[in-house]
C-alpha cells in the first residue's frame, strides 16, 4: 500500500495541472474571441477602450500556459488588445471635443430658444 501512494499524488497532480491548463486556455480562449470579435463590432467611440482593456486581461492569463505557442499569440493578442484600447480612449476624446464645438441639440438654432420637452408647460393663455 505504501508503494502506491507516490504514485496516486502523481495521478492528483496530473489531473490538477490538466484542470489549471483548461481553465488558462478557456480564459485566454474567451480573450481571443473577444479580440475578434471587437474587430467586427461597431463602437461608440470611446467604448472600446474597456472592451479591449479587458481583453488584454483575459488574453494575459494565457502567458501562464506552458505552451510556448499559445503564449506567444496570446501575448501578441494582448499587445495588439492594449493597441487598441489606447486608439480607443483617443477616438473618445476626439469624439467628445468635437460634440462639444457642435451647437446644442437642446437649443434651436433659429433663435437660440430652448426646444420644449415633455415635461414643460406650453405658455399658452398667459
Amino acid at each position: 500500500m505504501v508503494r502506491f501512494a507516490p504514485m496516486l499524488r502523481d495521478v492528483r497532480h496530473d489531473e490538477m495541472m490538466t484542470i489549471t491548463k483548461s481553465i488558462i486556455i478557456g480564459i485566454s480562449g474567451l480573450g481571443t474571441l473577444m479580440f475578434v470579435l471587437g474587430q467586427f463590432i461597431t463602437f461608440i467611440p470611446g467604448a472600446e477602450t474597456s472592451w479591449f482593456l479587458t481583453t488584454a486581461a483575459l488574453l494575459a492569463f494565457g502567458a501562464l500556459s506552458r505552451m510556448r505557442i499559445w503564449r506567444l499569440t496570446v501575448v501578441v493578442l494582448a499587445i495588439l488588445a492594449l493597441g487598441s484600447a489606447f486608439m480607443g480612449h483617443r477616438r473618445g476624446i476626439e469624439y467628445k471635443e468635437r460634440l462639444s464645438r457642435q451647437p446644442h441639440a437642446t437649443t434651436n438654432n433659429e433663435n437660440n430658444q430652448p426646444n420644449q420637452t415633455m415635461h414643460q408647460r406650453p405658455n399658452v393663455g398667459k
